[in-house]
C-alpha cells in the first residue's frame, strides 16, 4: 500500500497535469506560479533559521539547524527542469537535509531558462562553489546536492570545478538527477503508464527551452556531457563522489542519512 505522502504526491502532480492540459498557452510565469506549491506537502523540518544572503549577485539562503556544525556546507541546487522551482519551492527539503547531516545549506537561486539557457545554471553552481571558497569553507567539508534538474546540476557542476583546476568538495548527492537531457532512455516508455509527471515530450520541450536558444536545434540532442553527464565516460574517476543513501522506490530497507562528524 502506498504511504500518505506518495498519495499527497500524486494529487498534486496530477493536479499540475491537468492545469498544464487544460491551459495548453500557459505562460512560463504561469508555470513558475504553480510549481512553488511543491513544498506545500512537505512537512516542515523545524528547529531551523532560514537566512537571506548575496552570492556574487545571486539570490540565496542559508538554512541553519540548531546546534549545527557551521564548517560543514552542502551546496543545494533545486530542481524544475531548469525553467520552474526555486529556492522557496525547495525551502523545506534542503532544510531537512541540512538537519539530517548536521550542517548548514546554501540554497540557490540560480538563474533558469529561457531567460537564461545553458551554461547558465552551471556558471551559477561554479561562482557559488566559489565563492564558498572564498569565504573560507573548506573543499573537504563542502558536498553538493539536488534533485531532478538540481541532481544533475549537483553533478556537472564537479566537472566544472575539476575542469577549472579547483579542488573537489568532499561528496555529491544527486536525488533522482536528470542526466540525459535528450532523453534517449528506453525506460521513458517502459515507465510510461506508472511515471505521474514525466513524458518523453515534455522532457524534450523543456530540455530545447534549457539549451537551444541561440544554437542549433539539433545540438541538445547530441551527447553532451556539460548537460548530460550521464555520456560523460568515466566522469568520476578523479571526483570524489559519495552518493548518500537513499531509499529505493518501493523498498522497504530504509536507511537514514548520517550525521557529519
Amino acid at each position: 500500500m502506498a504511504s500518505p505522502e506518495s498519495d499527497a504526491l500524486k494529487v498534486l502532480y496530477r493536479g499540475w497535469v491537468e492545469t498544464t492540459a487544460a491551459n495548453p498557452d500557459m505562460s512560463i510565469d504561469e508555470m513558475r506560479d504553480m510549481y512553488e506549491h511543491w513544498g506545500y506537502v512537505t512537512g516542515e523540518p523545524g528547529g531551523i533559521d532560514y537566512l537571506e544572503t548575496d552570492v556574487g549577485g545571486m539570490p540565496a539562503f542559508w538554512a541553519v539547524p540548531k546546534g549545527c556544525r557551521e564548517d560543514r556546507v552542502g551546496l543545494c541546487t533545486h530542481g524544475g527542469g531548469y525553467t520552474v522551482g526555486s529556492m522557496y519551492s525547495h525551502r523545506k527539503l534542503f532544510g531537512h537535509i541540512a538537519k539530517a547531516v548536521g550542517c548548514r545549506t546554501l540554497n540557490l537561486d540560480y538563474r533558469r531558462a529561457p531567460e537564461h539557457p545553458h551554461p547558465a545554471p552551471v556558471d551559477d553552481a561554479l561562482r557559488a562553489y566559489e565563492w564558498l571558497l572564498e569565504q573560507g569553507c573548506s573543499p573537504a567539508h563542502v558536498f553538493t546536492a539536488g534533485d531532478s534538474a538540481g541532481g544533475g546540476l549537483c553533478t556537472t557542476v564537479l566537472l566544472a570545478i575539476r575542469d577549472k583546476g579547483l579542488p573537489l568538495p568532499a561528496a555529491a548527492m544527486p536525488m533522482s538527477p536528470w542526466y540525459d537531457m535528450g532523453a534517449l532512455g528506453g525506460t521513458l516508455e517502459t515507465n510510461a503508464d506508472v511515471d505521474l509527471l514525466v513524458r518523453r515530450s515534455d522532457l524534450i520541450e523543456t530540455a530545447k527551452a534549457s539549451w537551444v536558444v541561440g544554437r542549433r536545434e539539433t545540438h541538445w540532442r547530441t551527447r553532451s556531457t556539460q548537460t548530460s553527464p550521464v555520456f560523460r565516460r568515466c566522469a568520476y574517476r578523479s571526483v570524489a563522489t559519495k552518493l548518500c543513501s537513499m531509499t529505493p522506490h518501493g523498498s522497504n530497507n530504509r536507511r537514514p542519512l548520517q550525521a557529519w562528524t
